[in-house]
C-alpha cells in the first residue's frame, strides 16, 4: 500500500513538524499540524490506517528506496513473503504437505550427496546374517490402571493368576509374534510387536520406558509426526 501513495507519504513526512505527528497521521489519520500542498491530499492522508510497526519501516526508509527499481524489489520481497505466509501454513496444517516436503528434501540429499559404493562385495552370500526364527507360542498381554504395559509367557500367567487378575484392567490372550494396535485420541494407528513387550519384561528401567511410550502414544496429539510402527 505504501508503494501506491509514496508521493502522498513524502508529502505528510515533509509537512509535519517532527517524527510523532508523521507517525500519527500514517497509525491514525491525523492531519491536524501538517502542511499538504492541497486539500485532495489532506482528505486522502486522513485515511491512513498503517500499523505501528509499517509506520515505523516507512520513517526509517532511505531515500534511495525511493528509486523505481527499489520499488519493484519492494513490491517482488511482499509478494514473496506473502507466499512463503501462505506456505508454512500449509505445512503446519497439513500431513501430507509436511511428508512432501520431508520426501523432497531427502531427495536432494540424496542427489547431492549419493555416490556409487567404492568397494566390491564379493563374499555376499557369506556376509547375509540370518536372524534367529522366533518360536510362536501363547503370550498373555497385560495393562494396569496406570497404562503400565507387559506380556507373560502362560506359565507364568497361570502361577500368579490370581494376582494378575486383580491387578490388571486388560488381559489379552494372543501370540507373541502378534502386533499391539493403539489408537490415538485423533485416529491414527500406531503398532509395535508383541515380542518386544516381551523382551523388556525383566528390565524396571526399559519397562518404564516402554510405559512412557505407550501412554504418550495413546493420550497426546502427535500433530507433526508420520505415524508409524515400531520394528
Amino acid at each position: 500500500m505504501a508503494c501506491n501513495v509514496i508521493d502522498l507519504i513524502v508529502e505528510v513526512i515533509r509537512g509535519s513538524r517532527d517524527k510523532a505527528m508523521a507517525k500519527s497521521c500514517l497509525m491514525e489519520g491525523k492531519t491536524t499540524g501538517i502542511k499538504f500542498k492541497s486539500k485532495v491530499s489532506e482528505v486522502t492522508a486522513g485515511s491512513f490506517r498503517f500499523t505501528e510497526r509499517q509506520a515505523d519501516a516507512i520513517l526509517e526508509l532511505k531515500l534511495y528506496r525511493l528509486i523505481g527499481l527499489e520499488i519493484d524489489a519492494l513490491k517482488a520481497d511482499y509478494e514473496q513473503t506473502c507466499k512463503n505466509i501462505y506456505r508454512y501454513e500449509d505445512l503446519l496444517d497439513s500431513r501430507t504437505s509436511m511428508a512432501q516436503l520431508l520426501i523432497n528434501e531427502l531427495d536432494s540429499f540424496k542427489k547431492e550427496f549419493g555416490r556409487e559404493r567404492r568397494t566390491v562385495i564379493e563374499n555376499g552370500e557369506e556376509a547375509v546374517f540370518e536372524a534367529n526364527k522366533i518360536v510362536e507360542q501363547d503370550v498373555y498381554f497385560l495393562m494396569d490402571r496406570f497404562g503400565y504395559c507387559k506380556t507373560v509367557d502362560e506359565a507364568t500367567f497361570e502361577r500368579n493368576k490370581e494376582a494378575a487378575v486383580e491387578e490388571s484392567k486388560f488381559i489379552v490372550k494372543c501370540k507373541n509374534t502378534g502386533k499391539v494396535c493403539l489408537f490415538t485420541d485423533i485416529g491414527n494407528l500406531h503398532t509395535i510387536k508383541k515380542r518386544l513387550i516381551y523382551l523388556l519384561v525383566n528390565s524396571v528401567i526399559r519397562e518404564c520406558l516402554l510405559t512412557i511410550f505407550l501412554i504418550m502414544t495413546v493420550r497426546l496429539r502427535m500433530q507433526y509426526m508420520q505415524p508409524a510402527s515400531l520394528s
